[in-house]
C-alpha cells in the first residue's frame, strides 16, 4: 500500500503520536518526521512553538490492510534470513565433510 503523506503543523501540547487511532472516529493518522519548529506568532515579535510532521490519513479498514502488509513483509524478511542461515549451515557441513575426507586421505599416505 502506498501512503500519501502531507506536511502538517499542530499546536498540541504533547508530541503527536506516530499512530493515532483515537482523535478521529473514522480515520487513523500515521505520522513520521515529528519535530518542533518556531514561527512568528503574527503578534509583534513573539514566536510560537509548533509541531511539524508528515501525516497520512487512512480509514480503519485501510489501516488494518496496511498492518497486514507490514506483517507479511516482516515475515518474508524472517523467512529470507532463515533460508540464508540454513544455506550457510549446509555449506559449513559440506566444508567440514570435505576437510574430513582430506584428513582421511592424508592419513592413508
Amino acid at each position: 500500500m502506498n501512503l500519501t503523506y502531507k506536511t502538517v503543523k499542530g499546536s498540541q501540547q504533547e508530541r503527536p503520536a506516530e499512530v493515532d487511532t483515537t482523535s478521529s472516529p473514522g480515520l487513523v493518522y500515521l505520522r513520521r518526521n515529528i519535530g518542533q519548529i518556531t514561527e512568528p506568532s503574527g503578534m509583534g515579535e513573539d514566536t510560537i512553538t509548533l509541531w511539524q510532521y508528515e501525516e497520512a490519513a487512512l480509514t480503519h479498514e485501510q489501516y488494518q490492510q496496511y498492518k497486514a502488509e507490514l506483517e507479511n513483509v516482516g515475515q518474508q524478511q524472517i523467512m529470507d534470513e532463515l533460508r540464508l542461515k540454513a544455506s550457510d549451515d549446509n555449506q559449513l557441513i559440506i566444508m567440514e565433510a570435505i576437510a574430513d575426507i582430506y584428513d582421511l586421505i592424508a592419513s592413508l599416505s
